[in-house]
């Protein structure tokens, strides 16, 4: 039998350690995937491998998914965010954990957008989407992790709130600016 995700929450520290521990681990076993110029997704599936193995220790009933679409609650539903001009846009996040058996804020642990420092396409719409997960889709916590060859740099999405100020201004979906 499962116990909830309720029952079982990893502190925000334990959730560090783990995807610390995820990526480092990346970089020192697979670093000629981004030395080599891999495919982000590729480097992703070594980091999510990692973190899984990190998320067991922490026992049922967490689970480490990558570009997961699926509602909770609705298995056969994709999840949407409204975008700026409040069309339905599709989301896939790279790496959740979470517990896909609830539909619950506490099931919804963490997400994570992965691009690498070579990705020439903008930061706006990961920000966009992090902050989404966090206040649409209730993610407790949420990372931007960019790659690059001289190592990983990642940001938490938390300290943001819905009143305050994101880090970045929200662009116009029909322009060009949309990906700087």
């Amino acid at each position: 039998m499962r116990s909830g995700a309720s029952t079982n929450q990893p502190s925000r520290l334990e959730i560090e350690q783990a995807l610390q521990s995820a990526i480092f681990g990346t970089y020192a076993v697979e670093g000629d995937l981004i030395e080599d110029g891999a495919s982000e997704r590729s480097i992703v599936f070594h980091i999510a491998a990692r973190l899984e193995r990190c998320v067991e220790l922490w026992g049922a009933p967490w689970r480490v998914d990558t570009d997961y679409n699926r509602q909770h609650d609705k298995p056969t539903v994709a999840k949407f965010m409204n975008s700026f001009e409040g069309r339905r846009v599709r989301v896939l996040p790279d790496i959740v954990v979470h517990d896909p058996s609830e539909f619950s804020p506490e099931a919804n642990l963490l997400a994570v957008e992965v691009k690498k420092s070579t990705n020439r396409t903008g930061r706006k719409v990961d920000y966009w989407r992090l902050n989404n997960f966090r206040f649409s889709l209730h993610y407790q916590h949420a990372v931007f992790l960019e790659l690059s060859k001289s190592g990983p740099a990642w940001r938490w999405f938390e300290e943001w709130t819905q009143e305050n100020e994101l880090p970045y201004e929200i662009p116009d979906w029909n322009t060009r600016d949309f990906l700087t």
